[in-house]
């Protein structure tokens, strides 16, 4: 059984992630002391993964061509690490905005390496944003794109905060690590525990300032195998995958973590940021990834702008983010070929990330099964007993010991039960065979004329409207507005949505007061 479950059995994933530990632990470089599986740390892995396969490809930069082995991007992470540790910035932060590309991996392994905790944001924040994050993190280096060094100094400036500033190109680095050697065999791995922290990450921000939730090493490693949980071989449980993310979210440090353990090489392009749909295409012309995960929005148009055939390299697409539409589903199947499969997931930062996910016998619009690394109910809001009849809503309720370690500067507090577990905010059900489904947000909810308003059950019955590509609903003086973008070609009336609404039999049935309508 793996230390991981604390249900069900283990998949095949989960099974080879152990196999790894226990190679580590059985190695010389094992750090004294280490004898459980459970005492490994993140960077252990990671690194103990990229160094016993220094030939395979690690990372493709889609905009040159370039490849990049893993000994070719962990040699310039060694120096990076051994640079951080010479002025001492082991255990302290740094921001990171960078675009993907090898100079990001480099970093980012980097600070793992030293024991620095990487607060990575959008590439491109700047204004009071980036002043923002800075007075909150207080790094002792920023990290950045020549494009936005003025940004980012100008930031310091206004904050007080001494930190210092390096651009990610290669002479940037080179200053940077100049007389720190690139040597692997003396290289002496961080002494950190499970407990330690990794990385620092915003929460979604949707009520307020975003928090900073502090990840651990412990919490990151389950999430290793959870991507891959439909892989048919292992390691390489697919050939190749188009990383569409930047720093900031937390699948992108997922990808950048658990790639290298299952041997996996990454696709990226530092061309895309933000991506368009015309950058990703060319991207899966030129290059035949087999994996990428993105929203529903960039699926569809990937469907609507490429053929069957073009489309046919993918074995596996994942959808995050905004929850989609039988008939956005219905437009991925017509293009993409039968066998791929199409991936949804549910997850929260305060938990290390993604929590559910769909197989191939989950039924449209669920959100898959839950981890077997996480205990789960669902609960009465008002009496607190757990829900067991099938199709009746109520709040999620999580517990697991892969729970964050909390918020930096103690800014929020996790809603936990004396008895330990977690309440989500979100409200879900099950079906008659179990299947779980996630129905809206209650900390997004707000009132109009006495009337609760959920906007991610609004937003999925506009978006079954036929030409609606994208819609977000909020609160507004005169009651629920709703912004409306249309498919190419589409004419959509207001009537035809206020119809939609008023015809819902879910609970949201109101008259939008005010609608804004955009092609």
């Amino acid at each position: 059984m793996s230390f991981m479950v604390v249900r069900g059995t283990p998949t095949e994933a989960q099974l080879f992630l152990d196999k790894v530990l226990g190679d580590i632990l059985t190695a010389k470089a094992t750090r004294p002391g280490v004898e459980r599986p459970e005492d490994v740390n993140l960077v252990e892995i990671i690194y103990y993964c990229m160094r016993t396969k220094p030939n395979a490809i690690h990372m493709i930069n889609g905009a040159t061509g370039d490849k990049f082995t893993n000994e070719q991007i962990l040699k310039r992470a060694v120096s990076i690490a051994r640079a951080y540790r010479s002025i001492g910035a082991s255990g302290k932060t740094v921001v990171s905005l960078l675009r993907n590309h090898e100079h990001m991996a480099a970093f980012y392994y980097g600070m793992l390496l030293a024991g620095v905790i990487s607060y990575s944001l959008e590439p491109s924040t700047s204004g009071e944003d980036l002043q923002y994050f800075i007075t909150v993190a207080r790094p002792c280096m920023v990290l950045c794109e020549a494009a936005h060094r003025d940004d980012v100094t100008n930031a310091l400036l206004q904050t007080g905060v001494a930190a210092d500033v390096v651009v990610a190109d290669a002479a940037s680095i080179d200053e940077f690590t100049y007389g720190h050697s690139r040597e692997l065999d003396s290289f002496e791995l961080p002494n950190v525990g499970p407990e330690a922290t990794a990385l620092m990450l915003n929460t979604s921000g949707s009520t307020g300032r975003p928090g900073t939730v502090l990840l651990s090493h412990g919490g990151l490693i389950p999430q290793l195998p959870y991507r891959w949980v439909e892989g048919s071989k292992y390691p390489h449980p697919t050939s190749l995958v188009l990383h569409l993310t930047t720093g900031q979210w937390l699948s992108h440090a997922k990808l950048m973590n658990s790639c290298p353990v299952y041997r996996v090489p990454l696709l990226v392009s530092p061309t895309c940021t933000p991506n368009t749909p015309e950058k990703v295409v060319h991207l899966v012309e030129a290059y035949r990834p087999t994996y990428t995960f993105t929203n529903i929005y960039m699926a569809v148009a990937l469907a609507n702008m490429m053929s069957r055939e073009q489309l046919s390299c993918f074995e596996m697409l994942g959808i995050a983010g905004t929850p989609y539409t039988e008939e956005d589903i219905s437009r991925l199947k017509e293009k993409f070929d039968k066998s791929i499969l199409i991936v949804n997931n549910y997850g929260i930062t305060e938990m290390h990330g993604a929590l559910a996910i769909t197989t191939r016998n989950s039924p449209l619009g669920s959100v898959g099964e839950f981890h077997n690394f996480v205990h789960y109910k669902i609960v009465n809001v008002e009496s607190g007993e757990e829900i067991l009849e099938p199709n009746v809503r109520g709040e999620l309720y999580l517990k697991s010991k892969y729970v964050i370690k909390g918020y930096l500067n103690n800014d929020r507090h996790l809603n936990v039960t004396p008895d330990g577990w977690v309440k989500t905010g979100d409200v879900f059900y099950k079906d008659e065979d179990g299947h779980m489904y996630f129905a809206y947000r209650r900390t997004l909810g707000f009132k109009s004329f006495n009337k609760t308003v959920y906007p991610e059950e609004v937003e999925m019955v506009v978006g079954s409207v036929p030409g609606v590509q994208q819609c977000v609903v909020c609160g507004a003086d005169a009651g629920p507005a709703v912004a409306v973008v249309l498919r190419p070609g589409c004419d959509v009336t207001r009537d035809q949505i206020h119809h939609a609404i008023k015809h819902d039999e879910g609970p949201q049935m109101f008259n939008i007061q005010d609608l804004a309508q955009a092609n």
